[in-house]
């Protein structure tokens, strides 16, 4: 019997528990192999062990400890081809084109479940 192949691992960065509970829904029932981090931090920490298994991560842009953009331009650094979805509740105008710029996809808060999903495999068939 063939095995199936490897399923993208997403890395999920998002402090809000009910945000990140509907993400870790969407992204796994569309067949995602998902880990997530609250802080900036941790999700560098969880890129660095598992880098070479993550093909595409959600990052909202307002994080404690370390804001979102700073998260984005350490991940940029390792891996500048990495699919990233930003994240915000913020209008888009305000974050800045810089910023976004340097996304793959920008996805507005609030959004629906279908939305993220579709946003994660442009961004995954972008690369």
């Amino acid at each position: 019997m063939p095995s199936s192949p490897p399923r993208p691992e997403i890395l999920i960065v998002e402090d809000d528990d009910l945000v990140m509970g509907v993400v870790l829904r969407a992204l796994r029932k569309a067949g995602y192999a998902v880990c997530h981090a609250t802080t900036g931090d941790e999700a560098l920490a969880l890129f660095e062990s598992h880098g070479d298994s993550i093909r595409g991560v959600y990052l909202d842009l307002s994080l404690p400890t370390m804001p979102g953009v700073e998260v984005l331009a350490a991940l940029r650094a390792r891996s500048p081809s990495l699919p990233v979805v930003l994240t915000s509740g913020f209008d888009p105008r305000v974050i800045g084109a810089a910023t976004l710029a340097t996304a793959t996809a920008f996805l507005a808060k609030p959004f629906r479940s279908h939305e993220l999903v579709e946003a994660m495999r442009r961004a995954l068939a972008a690369t």
